[in-house]
Order: C-alpha cells, then sequence, then structure tokens
C-alpha cells in the first residue's frame, strides 16, 4: 500500500519512475539443458508519464543455431489502488512478444497491462544458458533510482571465477547490514542500496560504461586436482581458437570462390589502392546491410552473396575473403561498439566484442574497411566503431590496434554578404562537409532524397535562405556542397543596422550543462568548425559596435576556440574557428572543456552594430 500511496520518491523528486527492488540469481545446474540459471525479480513504481518507457521490459538472452538460451517462468503485473483497493492485472500472452537485437541476441519483449501514474509494475523471469562462459552480469544502477538490488551467485568450487566491479556506488555484503546469510546455501550476495540515477549526458558511449555493476569471467576449471584447465587470460591461444573456428576463420581461407568477380575487379587497376577500393565498392553495392550486429556466420560466404543481404560480420568477412583471393593481406578487428561498451582487455572474452571490420595492408599503409554503409569512404569507420582500440586477429600478430581514422566532423561554412543603405541583407552562403559531418548529411539524402533535404536551408532568425544546391553527393572523395542565396531585413531601426554573422551556424547551445561531470567525455572523433563571414558595408555607414576576438586553447591544445573581427575600408570579415583536437576528456578536464563551450556560444550570440553617419 505504501508503494501505490507513493507520489514522489523523495531522494530524488524529479525521477519518472523508481525501482523498488531487484533481486536476482545465478545458479550452476547439472542439467543436460543448462549450464546455470539466472532468476530475476523486479518492481518498479511509474510516478510520472515519462516513467511509461519502463513498462516496455526487454529481456534478452542469446540463441545461436537453435541452440542456447531459453527464457521460461515469465510472470508479470500491474498493480493499482483504485477507490482504495489494490487491483492487480496479469500480463496475458498477446502481451508478449519476440524481438531481436543482433545476430545472436534475441528478446522476449513485454508490454505490461493498465499502466498508470501511481502504477506498481511486476516482473519475473528465468533464462536456462548453456554458455558457461557467458556469465551474468549484474547492474546495481540505472537511469532512474534503485532502492535495494541485490545478487546472489552460487557456482561449485571446480569453476574458478574472476569478479570485476565498476562505479562509485558502494557494495554492501548482508553481514554488512545485519541480515542473515548461509554462504552454504545462497553462495555470494552482493546489494546496494539508495542507488542514485545516473543521467544520460551529450558525447558519451552508454551509461553501461559507468554504471555501478558486476561482471564475471569463468577463467579456471578444475576437473580433478592434477587436472586443471585456464580458460581464459591468453591473447595468443584466443586468436588460435578464433583462426579455426568453423564460424569465424575456416570462413575466410582462400580457395577460389570469388575468382571471376576479383578478376574483373583486379582488370579494372593496376594499383593496389584502386583494386582495394573496387572490392570494397563491390562488397558496398552488392550487400545491404540488415541492421544486424555480430561476430560469426552461420551460413557460407558464396550463400551469403547472392543472398545480397546479411548482417556485420557477413558483409565484413566477405570484404576481408575477397581481399585476401586478390592476395592483399587482410584480417578481421573485433570490435565493441559504442552502444555495446568500453573494449575489455584484461582478458579475451568472446562475449565483450559485437562488431567486426576489415583491416588491410595496402602501399605500406594499415587501411580500416567497413562496408555497411554505401556513403562511407575506405579508411573511415562507422561513428558507431569509434570506441578506443579493437583486436587485429592476425595469427602470431595479433593485437590491440586504435580504431581512430583521422577523420573529423568537419564543418566549413562561407557567408559573402552586402549590406545596402536601407539596412537590407542579401549575399550568398556556402557550407563544406567532410569527413563525418558529410557522411551523415549523405545517408540523410539518400534516405529523404535531396529536394527534401534542401529545404532544410531556410535561415535563422531574420535571415532567409533560398534556392539551396547541393553539390557531390555521389562524389565521396570530395567535400559535400550546399550552396545557397542569403537575404535579410534590417532587424534595426533606419539610423541603425543589427547584423549576426553567424547567422545560427555552430554552436548555439552549450551541450554540458552540468557543472560537475562523474564520467568522461567522447566526441567519437575531431570537430572542425569553421564559420567565415565577409560583410560589404554601405556607404554613409560606420561600424559602430563589433564583438571583441578572443582566443582559447586548453592544455596540450586539446581544443581550441578563437574569434577575429578584421576590418579594410569598407569590408568587414569575422572568422569563428571551433577544433576539438582530441576525442576523450577526464572529468577533471570537463570544467575547462565547458567554458570553451561556454565562451563560443556566447560569442555567436553577439551581434555587428552599424549606424548611419550624421549629415553635416
Amino acid at each position: 500500500m505504501a508503494d501505490l500511496t507513493m507520489s514522489a520518491y523523495a531522494p530524488d523528486t524529479s525521477a519518472a519512475a523508481v525501482i523498488l527492488s531487484d533481486h536476482g540469481s545465478l545458479e550452476y545446474v547439472q542439467d543436460y539443458y543448462a549450464a546455470f540459471v539466472f532468476k530475476r525479480h523486479v518492481r518498479i513504481k511509474i510516478l510520472k508519464k515519462a516513467g511509461y518507457e519502463w513498462a516496455n521490459v526487454d529481456i534478452p538472452y542469446v540463441k545461436a543455431g537453435g541452440a542456447g538460451e531459453q527464457v521460461t517462468d515469465i510472470k508479470a503485473s500491474t498493480y493499482n489502488l483504485v477507490n482504495g483497493q489494490i487491483t492487480e492485472d496479469n500480463i496475458k500472452d498477446k502481451e508478449i512478444y519476440d524481438g531481436r537485437h543482433s545476430a545472436f541476441v534475441y528478446l522476449k519483449k513485454l508490454a505490461m497491462p493498465n499502466v498508470r501514474v501511481g502504477s506498481v509494475i511486476e516482473y519475473s523471469y528465468t533464462i536456462d544458458s548453456r554458455y558457461i562462459h557467458n556469465l551474468k552480469e549484474w547492474s546495481f544502477q540505472s537511469s532512474i533510482p534503485i532502492v535495494w538490488s541485490e545478487y546472489r551467485v552460487k557456482m561449485p568450487e571446480r569453476y574458478a571465477f574472476k569478479m570485476v566491479k565498476q562505479g562509485n556506488q558502494p557494495l554492501y555484503t548482508p553481514e554488512d547490514l545485519g541480515l542473515k546469510h548461509n554462504f552454504r546455501k545462497e553462495g555470494n550476495r552482493w546489494i546496494a542500496k539508495d542507488v542514485p540515477a545516473l543521467h544520460l549526458e551529450s558525447y558519451i558511449t552508454t551509461l553501461s560504461d559507468y554504471v555501478t555493476k558486476v561482471e564475471f569471467e569463468l577463467y579456471k576449471v578444475s576437473y580433478s586436482k592434477n587436472n586443471q584447465k585456464v580458460l581464459s587470460g591468453d591473447w595468443d591461444e584466443f586468436a588460435g581458437i578464433l583462426a579455426e573456428d568453423e564460424n569465424f576463420g575456416e570462413h575466410l581461407k582462400p580457395v577460389g570462390r570469388f575468382g571471376t568477380q576479383v578478376a574483373k575487379i583486379k582488370a579494372k587497376d593496376t594499383n593496389p589502392l584502386q583494386q582495394v577500393e573496387g572490392i570494397y565498392s563491390f562488397v558496398q553495392d552488392s550487400m545491404k546491410w540488415n541492421g544486424y550486429h555480430s561476430l560469426r556466420l552461420d551460413k557460407t560466404l558464396p550463400e551469403i552473396l547472392k543472398k545480397r543481404s546479411g548482417d556485420v560480420a557477413d558483409i565484413n568477412m566477405l570484404l576481408i575473403a575477397m581481399l585476401r583471393e586478390a592476395g592483399f593481406n587482410a584480417n578481421p578487428v573485433l570490435v565493441s561498439t559504442r552502444s555495446h561498451g568500453k573494449p575489455y582487455k584484461k582478458s579475451p572474452l568472446f562475449t565483450k566484442f559485437d562488431y567486426v571490420v576489415a583491416q588491410v595492408q595496402v602501399d605500406g599503409a594499415e587501411l580500416l574497411l567497413d562496408a555497411t554503409e554505401p556513403q562511407l569512404l575506405p579508411g573511415m569507420l562507422p561513428v558507431r566503431c569509434l570506441n578506443g582500440e579493437g583486436y587485429l586477429v592476425k595469427g602470431a600478430e595479433s593485437k590491440w590496434i586504435p580504431l581512430s581514422t583521422g577523420a573529423a566532423f568537419s564543418n566549413y561554412y562561407i557567408r559573402n554578404l552586402t549590406v545596402d543603405n536601407s539596412g537590407k541583407v542579401t549575399g550568398t552562403g556556402e557550407e563544406l562537409l567532410d569527413g563525418y559531418s558529410a557522411l551523415s548529411a549523405r545517408q540523410a539524402i539518400k534516405e529523404e532524397g535531396a529536394e527534401k533535404y534542401a529545404a532544410t536551408y531556410s535561415g535563422a532568425g531574420s535571415f532567409r535562405l533560398a534556392e539551396a544546391i547541393i553539390s557531390n553527393a555521389d562524389s565521396l572523395h570530395k567535400p559535400l556542397s550546399v550552396a545557397y542565396k542569403i537575404a535579410a531585413d534590417n532587424a534595426g531601426s533606419a539610423n541603425t543596422i543589427y547584423l549576426n554573422p553567424m547567422m545560427g551556424s555552430g554552436v548555439s547551445k552549450n551541450p554540458f550543462q552540468n557543472p560537475v561531470r562523474m564520467y568522461p567525455v567522447d566526441f567519437a572523433a575531431p570537430i572542425k568548425e569553421t564559420v567565415v563571414c565577409n560583410v560589404k558595408l554601405p556607404v554613409g555607414w560606420q561600424v559602430e559596435e563589433v564583438p571583441q576576438n578572443i582566443s582559447l586553447t586548453l592544455p596540450n591544445h586539446s581544443a581550441t576556440y578563437t574569434y577575429m573581427v578584421q576590418q579594410v575600408g569598407n569590408m568587414l570579415m569575422i572568422i569563428s574557428k571551433l577544433n576539438v583536437n582530441e576525442t576523450l576528456f577526464a572529468p577533471e578536464e570537463y570544467p575547462q572543456l565547458r567554458e570553451l563551450y561556454h565562451q563560443a556560444v556566447a560569442k555567436h550570440a553577439e551581434q555587428v552594430v552599424l549606424k548611419k553617419e550624421a549629415l553635416n
């Protein structure tokens, strides 16, 4: 009753929902169908309409080749208080349906019934799993507060596990809290209580990288006193296993499967780099990505090419195989994408990766390739892959390599404006987008069409943009260009003209609002943003006020911002330049980065003031 009558969570009155209790358990079983059983029981209070999203529950489980994990014993109810009485609505079969997260990760999706503000939802389930290596991690923190979270793990002594804790919230044992605990019967128990929400902020990989949680790694099995097997910790052994894996390395051994296609591509050009680009383009054009991340193949590569669609592994392993058949040294790179979490380098665990790209050596350089995106240049990786380092699988030369590709979010704006005696502004503008900015724009143009994309150039504030013309949309090696005409009426008076040279370009709002940040800022790639505005002043008018020049530089030139105004005769030039050179900023560097953005936003809001000269 107390849970149902609660109207706000006192420690955090802004919370849209609160997890009242979250209990999980993991236990080894000697069963033909399972290696361990995982159980979970959750109770959540809905406090605001924004909390309704918590009534849509996803239960992930792994399934490969018809085997793997099974979700059983699903129970779910919604409780409400009606006329002082507690009502319960049980979930129906039609409110439980199947979904898919990636190639091998499936979902049981629950749509909780009759949810309203004030409801308490409750659900529980069991997962039977054969994957003894893939023990379930447990998060004690979320994007909403948690009153009580508890995890129990009971495993036989012959299985030795490493436990890795992440996060800043304290974990308690039952003894710490004065609770009864029988280790022999219950195993390990970890408890967190009154855990604050961890809020999503700008420029972050995934909250999972920063929540308080525990993970487990099976590293040794003792079959007898003198018979022990170490299962992890050896990257060389890991690379060797992958090379012979029937769903991974075996598919990459050249056997002349793509001789005809490769011969045609190589015949077009003798330049090795252009041959690589030709094979890369062939795979891009031949295959359509279905949106799923994966690492292993469940079909042969010729079957995949014939189907002309597939997941990440299908497409990029096909690319690697064709490059090898063309005589190039090409190898897979295992990646943990930004949404999957930080790369786990302590021990080799296949489940810590969710993506694979290609690396090829050509003309003395090592090129990273991902053929899932049609607009992606060779040598660039999608932003989702820019997550520190990836693991190159290359026999004895296997190693961790950086995933940075040198590409940036690059935007260059130039405006040439003329102001007449009445204060009317006319002129032309052009935006040149390169790197990841160009990639994003080209993807939008492909999805919605050039005409619709051009229509988004309508102006900002009093400025009107018209007749936008897009160039180089299909010329991937050139910057994407959008040129347009500019017009604006005088926003001042007969004797005063106000002009904002930024015209809405650049940063207009600081993405870093909180004064303190507990986790890093991760930009994924460098940022290069330049705005140049040339203004021809009318005869009989003079510049009365302009923004002051500034130049800011963070330590080690990790980021810089400059704003410069210069007048020569009747020409006024304003240049704003923001460069973020480093992609990762630690929490202690955050205040300076936040202040730099604050200064840039303030400058972009300032205006040039022109005054009409008085007649003698």
